[in-house]
């Protein structure tokens, strides 16, 4: 079991680490004629879907149409897409494999389901899928292409085996090949940028990346990898530029608060308006400032920022450090009322809190919310989430979420290798917990758990010999 000093290490202050890549999960349009009430009702759900972003309306209009046509592929595969943007992988799975029942060719239904086994990191099976889609569309649509290609790159990364080198080799193939047929395609070079950077090919990756912002002006996420890379090469002050532009552009205000992070980190100032409480309560909260940071914040809530959730949520934070741990919950509810939904960092911190307090059930709770309103895609909460579901028991589970949270986070959380390390220890898999140990201490040589990891590591290795 890990200490809860470990816990504290990868806090954040109403933050969501990036994805470092997109898949593409297009919804489609008809394929076939329905009724004019199940089309009816398949119109109203892709309403509510596309253009209102509310999954769990949709899903009703579906399941309604679902009654009245048992066999709609198109209403089993947007079903499934309800369930993905809900954060309920194992459903989505069941309606898109529903889709595949009707028509095995159905090309929408093995594309989601590509994507939902990449989600859960069954890179094999989503191989499988984007395989067969690609074949259908003759091997020309570059989103498909682009989608194998990072299946590809992280089956190389994260089950390192036989054919690392040949999938390597062949997701920069598919990443040439879709920009090749789509030069205009950004999000595929930014993805192929990233496998570069990966592979520490700096200058190809920024090369890149700078291709993607050529091509989207205002792609928030690609000055942000871009960011990444110039951190990498050593060249903060550009890094800091970068974070800066996608700062401007990003939408998301979770992602906004994980740039605002990181420009402060380095060392750099927010450059934008009405920043000012932001950016000093986050200076004296990297130095761990904690009673000025809770009395700027107190000032700021008692005077124009009383219904500013991200200072509420920073408050709870700040409070949590302290140990006021009721003061904390409610400064973390306010923060829940006065943004329900799209900001999931607030159900994090809520969920870390009540895990440090030992409330498992609790924590369990809003760190399922967090992942949830942030569309699976949340690395830390995950990560959290395993924690807790390893000492409720469930290791099956535990082991699916710290797969989650390396996937999404590559190697920007180098604590959740020693985490899944030590579960594959306790189930026996000891080559796999030594290669874990291996990558935490080449990513984090001097981290809070090195020490206990080279312990660990000497063992094994010694044990094996």
């Amino acid at each position: 079991m890990l200490k809860q000093k470990k816990f504290s290490l990868i806090v954040c202050i109403a933050i969501l680490i990036h994805l470092l890549f997109q898949l593409f999960l297009p919804v489609f349009v008809l394929a076939k004629q329905y009724s004019p009430e199940v089309s009816a009702l398949l119109a109203k759900g892709d309403e509510y879907l596309v253009n209102q972003d509310d999954p769990k309306e949709a899903s009703k209009f579906y399941q309604e149409a679902l009654v009245i046509e048992p066999k709609c592929s198109h209403a089993f595969n947007q079903l499934g897409l309800c369930y993905s943007h809900l954060g309920k992988l194992p459903e989505s799975i069941n309606e898109f494999k529903k889709a595949l029942q009707v028509d095995p060719d159905f090309i929408p239904s093995l594309v989601n389901l590509g994507s939902a086994f990449y989600k859960t990191n069954k890179y094999t099976e989503a191989i499988e899928y984007y395989k067969k889609a690609s074949r259908l569309r003759k091997d020309r649509d570059p989103e498909i292409l682009a989608n194998l290609a990072s299946a590809l790159r992280d089956r190389a990364i994260f089950e390192p085996g036989v054919l690392q080198s040949f999938d390597y080799d062949e997701a920069e193939s598919l990443y040439k090949k879709a920009i090749t047929i789509n030069n205009n395609f950004a999000q595929a070079h930014n993805n192929y940028a990233l496998l570069l950077l990966r592979q520490k090919c700096y200058e190809q990756a920024e090369e890149e990346v700078r291709k993607a912002i050529a091509i989207k002006k205002d792609y928030a996420m690609a000055y942000y990898n871009l960011g990444l890379i110039q951190e990498a090469k050593n060249y903060y002050t550009s890094a800091i530029e970068s974070y800066r532009k996608s700062l401007k552009y990003e939408t998301i205000s979770a992602y906004k608060e994980d740039t605002r992070r990181k420009i402060i980190s380095l060392g750099g100032d927010l450059n934008e308006a009405n920043s000012d409480i932001i950016a000093k309560s986050y200076a004296l909260i990297l130095k761990k400032n904690w009673q000025q940071a809770e009395s700027l914040l107190a000032k700021a809530i008692a005077g124009n920022e009383r219904n500013n959730a991200i200072v509420w949520n920073n408050y709870g934070f700040v409070l949590a450090e302290q140990k006021k741990y009721d003061q904390a919950i409610k400064a973390y509810d306010k923060a829940k009322i006065l943004m329900p939904s799209h900001f999931p960092a607030v159900h994090y911190n809520l969920g870390q809190l009540l895990l440090s307090q030992n409330n498992l059930a609790a924590s369990e709770k809003a760190l399922r919310e967090a992942i949830s309103q942030a569309n699976g895609g949340h690395a830390l909460a995950h990560n959290a989430l395993a924690i807790v579901l390893k000492q409720q028991g469930d290791l099956k589970e535990a082991m699916e979420h710290y797969n989650l949270a390396i996937s999404q986070s590559g190697n920007a959380l180098p604590v959740v290798h020693f985490n899944r390390a030590i579960l594959l220890q306790k189930q026996g898999a000891i080559r796999e917990a030594i290669i874990e140990y291996k990558i935490y201490l080449d990513s984090s040589p001097n981290g809070y758990n090195a020490r206990a990891a080279r312990e660990r590591l000497k063992k094994l290795v010694s044990n094996k010999n």
